[in-house]
C-alpha cells in the first residue's frame, strides 16, 4: 500500500511539475532577452526618431542612403487604426522629400482606377461601392472607415500639390474581381491619364493570364509591367507584414525578397533598391479581425462580421516579439517612435530580436520571419497603443465585453 501511495505522489509531483513548466515556458525567451537588453537600448537611443502624427509629414527622418531606394514599403498586421495615419504621414513625407507620387497598392488595378477617379473628381459613389463590397461580400479588413478616411485625406493633400506631384494609385494585385472591373469600365472617359493607362494595361494583363495562377505570379508580373511603363518613378505602398520581409517569411520568399533580389524574371531595376519599415503595436492595442477568422470563443452575439480583440506584440503569455522590452524602454511614453536598425554597430544583425516571437499564440500558429531584423527591415515603428479599425457598416463585436 505504501508503495502505491509513493507512486501516486510521484505521479502527482510529475503532473504538477509539467503544469508549472507549461506556465513558465513563454517566459524563458523573456529571461534570455534580458541579457542583451542593455546593448539594444544603447543602440536604439542613438538611432530613434520621435514621430509626431499631428504634423502632416509625421516628423519622419531617415539617413541619406534610405532615400536612394526605388521602392518604399510600410508593413502592417492588418486591423490597427493608427497604421492608416502613419501610412498617410509617410506618404506625405516621401512626396515632399522625393516627389514620390505612385502608390503601389495592395489592391487590383480596377480598384486603383476607382480610387484615382475619386482623387481626381471627388465623386465617391464607386469608391463607396468598393468599400461596401469589401465589407459585405468579402468580409475583408479593407472594408473599414479608417482606410476610407485616408483616401479622402489623400484627395485633400492632392488639392495642395501641383499636377505632376499629385498622388495616384497603381494596383498591382490580382486577379481583378468582375464587379470592380465593371465599375472601373464606366469611369474610363474620366481618368484618361498616365495612371489610368497603366492600370488599364495591368487590368488587361490580369484578365489574359491562365486561371489558377498564384497571387504572387500576378503581382510580380504586374510590377514588371508597371516598371516598364514608369521607368523613372519611385514607388511607395502599405502592405501586409508578411510581404515586406526582405529575407522571407516562414521559409518562403516575400514580395520584398523577390524584388530586392533583382532577378530577370521579376524587375531587375529593384535590385537592392527596396526599403522596408515594419510596424509593431505595444500596450493597449486593439485589432479588427473578420469574425470568421477569429480563432476563439465566444462567437459574435448578433452575427457581427468583424470582431475587435486585444492584440499586441508585447504580451508575454500570448504573443511577444523578441527584444521588444528594450524598444519599449527607449520609447517611454512617446506615442510613436521610429528606430533605424541597420546602421553600423547594430545589434540586430545577428539576433532574433524584433523578428523572433514567443508566447502561446506563436506556438499555435507559426509566423516566422527568416533572418535577422537588420536584413529584413530598414526601420521599425513602435506604436504605443492603437484603436482597432472601424467597419464601414455597423459595429464590430467587442471580444472583451
Amino acid at each position: 500500500m505504501q508503495v502505491i501511495i509513493k507512486i501516486l505522489k510521484w505521479i502527482g509531483l510529475l503532473f504538477l511539475s509539467s503544469i508549472l513548466l507549461v506556465i513558465a515556458l513563454p517566459w524563458f525567451p523573456v529571461i534570455a532577452d534580458s541579457f542583451t537588453a542593455k546593448t539594444q537600448k544603447d543602440y536604439l537611443s542613438e538611432n530613434e526618431v520621435r514621430l509626431d502624427l499631428t504634423q502632416a509629414d509625421g516628423n519622419f527622418a531617415f539617413d541619406d542612403a534610405f532615400y536612394e531606394n526605388r521602392l518604399f514599403m510600410l508593413g502592417e498586421m492588418h486591423g490597427y487604426s493608427r497604421v492608416q495615419s502613419i501610412d498617410l504621414a509617410l506618404l506625405t513625407h516621401l512626396n515632399q522629400r522625393l516627389g514620390v507620387r505612385d502608390y503601389m497598392a495592395e489592391i487590383d488595378p480596377a480598384t486603383a482606377i476607382i480610387f484615382n477617379h475619386y482623387l481626381r473628381t471627388g465623386q465617391d459613389e464607386a469608391l463607396i461601392n468598393v468599400f461596401n463590397a469589401w465589407h459585405d461580400e468579402r468580409q475583408s479588413q479593407w472594408g473599414n472607415l479608417d482606410f476610407l478616411k485616408k483616401i479622402r485625406s489623400i484627395r485633400d493633400l492632392n488639392v495642395s500639390l501641383p499636377d505632376d506631384q499629385k498622388i495616384r494609385f497603381i494596383g498591382v494585385d490580382g486577379p481583378s474581381k468582375e464587379k470592380f472591373v465593371a465599375m472601373a469600365q464606366t469611369l474610363s472617359d474620366v481618368d484618361d491619364d498616365t495612371a489610368y493607362a497603366v492600370n488599364k494595361m495591368l487590368l488587361e494583363a490580369n484578365a489574359s493570364r491562365v486561371d489558377g495562377r498564384s497571387r504572387y505570379r500576378h503581382i510580380l508580373s504586374n510590377i514588371a509591367l508597371m516598371d516598364k511603363a514608369l521607368p523613372e518613378a519611385k514607388f511607395y505602398g502599405l502592405w501586409g507584414i508578411s510581404h515586406i520581409n526582405k529575407v522571407g517569411t516562414n521559409g518562403s520568399p516575400s514580395l520584398a525578397a523577390y524584388l530586392n533580389s533583382g532577378t530577370e524574371k521579376v524587375s531587375p531595376t529593384f535590385k537592392d533598391a527596396v526599403a522596408t519599415i515594419t510596424t509593431l503595436c505595444v500596450g493597449a492595442c486593439s485589432n479588427m479581425i473578420p469574425s470568421g477568422a477569429f480563432p476563439g470563443i465566444p462567437n459574435p452575439k448578433n452575427g457581427e462580421l468583424y470582431t475587435e480583440a486585444p492584440m499586441s506584440f508585447d504580451n508575454g503569455w500570448m504573443f511577444r516579439t523578441r527584444g521588444i522590452g528594450a524598444a519599449k524602454s527607449v520609447m517611454g511614453d512617446a506615442p510613436n517612435m521610429l528606430f533605424d536598425i541597420n546602421n553600423p554597430g547594430s545589434p540586430y544583425i545577428k539576433s532574433p530580436a524584433l523578428v523572433g516571437s514567443s508566447g502561446y499564440m506563436s506556438m499555435i500558429r507559426s509566423f516566422h520571419i527568416d533572418g535577422p531584423a537588420a536584413e529584413n527591415f530598414d526601420a521599425v515603428i513602435l506604436m504605443n497603443g492603437s484603436n482597432a479599425l472601424k467597419p464601414i457598416k455597423g459595429e464590430a463585436f467587442v471580444f472583451t465585453k
